[in-house]
């Protein structure tokens, strides 16, 4: 008895030790622990980013949205019209400046039309629709908006609302923290968790969340789901599956599968949306928008193309249906009365070779981009509700950006604005004059000319060390180098272009893979970081 009651007096000093001597446990990207949304943006921070004008703040409010600050008192009857803007990344928008992100540039349009507007808006980066949901009942009947917008992202929405897909893609970090809506037997909605035990435990002892990250971190398995990604892409060609598990949104499957039971999660969970924002006196309206690889071919494209072609098979998207999604969500709006506006084909139409994009390198919206969406939604705000029809794609297929190979530069000089569609996925921020940071690992394209890759930057002074870079080309030829100290880099990779390769007409771009097995996060920016490229090029 003794030995028991000093046991819970440590574990209860220890705690109180914990919660006094440690702050808010960041678990990945900067993302706090939060017991009902499950992660968050810590309130009332401050941090900056890069653009080729150069540096812009990113502010958030005390509840850690980027929006103006939450009125304390209650709406004061016949003020302008209010609409509540709910999303993930795509509305928090890192890489846009705050006056060319959508609630920004929506209510410019309105002030130069003469009409008023007041906007607040609730989301965080990799927020699903279950927490939308809970931001809804948080603030919608304090907040009393006209209008409730969600900006809708299936190629995430769909995988991080699934139990069943919960940890098994990359497109959904956070999956073992954040809640999920589900239907109970009686119809209702209520909430689950992975590991219910182990949330109640987390929301409630600081030891728990400290000791929990640490494992995790040990594990690696923060910014990498665990289960994610383990089958080779080639394995998963040849079975007639896609080249990964997130972009499977884009097959159709059997009533059984997991991804048709996730899509039905998503469509109750639109349906839950449209009754509760009317619950408030509110009209619902959902901004549908696309994934990059819908709208440009890009590196990944290009890299899954070629492989699935040098094995005889048809290329990525021959096998997958880009409009599939928004076909779906077009039939259910049509069904449910309820407003939508699709981007996917104005955001096609604007691709042009050598002209900036409307998405950045990370795949998200650019400040292009968001023009156009804000000029799409202010048209659908000015109709009366449930006069706005949902329309199906009528553009077909991914836009390339690029110019034929033969006309592409063979070096990327990355420490001047980067050219338009050359840059995929991994990169931060472009720092003029000095050249572009990238996470642990990034992609661009380069043309097929072959012979010797020279990868050339700088090992930042914060990459723990000693360390080792790797840089791989589309399949076709990969290495790893030494990184001793900090400091200017040059690594050198030999490329041959089999026969095989060089017969497909047309020859498809490259995809260069570069990366470093050490990162670090600079502080109050909670962004994975690793190398900083100056020039990829053929020598």
């Amino acid at each position: 008895m003794l030995a028991a009651v000093s046991l819970v007096l440590g574990l209860v000093g220890l705690e109180w030790l914990a919660r006094h001597t440690t702050g808010p446990v960041a678990f990945f990207d900067g993302m706090v622990f939060d017991a009902d949304l499950g992660f968050r943006r810590p309130g009332g921070v401050e941090l900056w980013n890069a653009d080729e004008i150069g540096p812009f703040p990113f502010r958030l409010n005390a509840e850690g949205h980027r929006s103006p600050p939450l009125p304390a008192e209650p709406r004061v009857v016949g003020g302008p019209r209010r609409v509540v803007f709910l999303g993930d990344s795509f509305l928090a928008a890192w890489g846009v400046r705050a006056e060319a992100r959508l609630p920004e540039r929506l209510a410019a349009r309105w002030q130069e039309e003469g009409r008023g507007l007041e906007w607040y808006a609730l989301g965080c980066d990799g927020y699903g629709l279950a927490q939308q949901l809970v931001l809804l009942e948080q603030h919608g009947a304090h907040l009393a908006p006209d209008d409730v917008v969600l900006l809708c992202y299936p190629a995430n929405d769909v995988a991080n609302g699934s139990l069943d897909l919960a940890e098994r893609t990359t497109v959904s970090p956070g999956d073992r923290l954040r809640p999920y809506l589900v239907r109970g037997a009686d119809g209702r909605a209520t909430t689950r968790r992975m590991g219910p035990l182990l949330h109640t435990l987390r929301a409630n002892s600081q030891v728990v969340r400290l000791v929990e990250r640490a494992w995790l971190q040990r594990q690696r398995r923060l910014s990498r789901p665990p289960f994610a990604e383990r089958e080779s892409p080639w394995v998963r060609l040849a079975d007639g599956r896609a080249p990964r598990e997130d972009l499977e949104l884009f097959r159709e499957h059997p009533a059984d599968a997991v991804w048709s039971r996730a899509w039905a999660d998503f469509v109750w969970q639109l349906e839950e949306f449209q009754t509760r924002v009317r619950r408030l006196g509110a009209r619902p309206l959902v901004v549908v928008v696309p994934s990059r690889s819908q709208v440009i071919l890009d590196a990944f494209d290009a890299e899954a193309d070629l492989g699935a072609r040098l094995l005889g098979l048809r290329g990525l998207w021959e096998r997958l249906d880009a409009d599939l999604p928004e076909r779906r969500l077009a039939a259910l709006f049509g069904r449910l009365e309820l407003d939508a506006v699709f981007l996917l084909d104005e955001l096609r139409r604007d691709v042009r070779p050598g002209e900036p994009l409307c998405y950045l390198a990370d795949g998200h919206l650019s400040a292009r981009g968001h023009n156009i969406a804000a000029r799409l939604l202010a048209e659908a705000l000015g109709e009366q509700p449930g006069t706005v029809p949902p329309a199906a794609p009528a553009v077909a297929g991914p836009i390339s950006p690029l110019p034929p190979p033969a006309a592409a530069p063979r070096v990327l000089d990355l420490r001047s604005a980067p050219p338009p569609g050359f840059l995929a996925d991994g990169f931060r921020d472009w720092l003029p004059a000095e050249g572009l940071e990238q996470g642990p690992s990034a992609r661009l394209v380069m043309p097929p000319v072959g012979g010797e890759l020279v990868v050339r930057g700088v090992v930042p002074d914060a990459l723990p060390l000693p360390s080792r870079g790797h840089v791989s080309v589309s399949w076709l030829a990969e290495d790893w180098f030494e990184i001793e100290t900090a400091g200017p880099f040059e690594w050198r990779l030999p490329v041959a272009i089999p026969p095989a390769a060089r017969a497909l007409d047309p020859l498809p771009y490259l995809t260069v893979r570069v990366g470093a097995l050490h990162s670090y996060q600079r502080p109050g920016d909670g962004r994975t970081q690793s190398l900083l490229l100056q020039s990829v090029g053929w020598r």
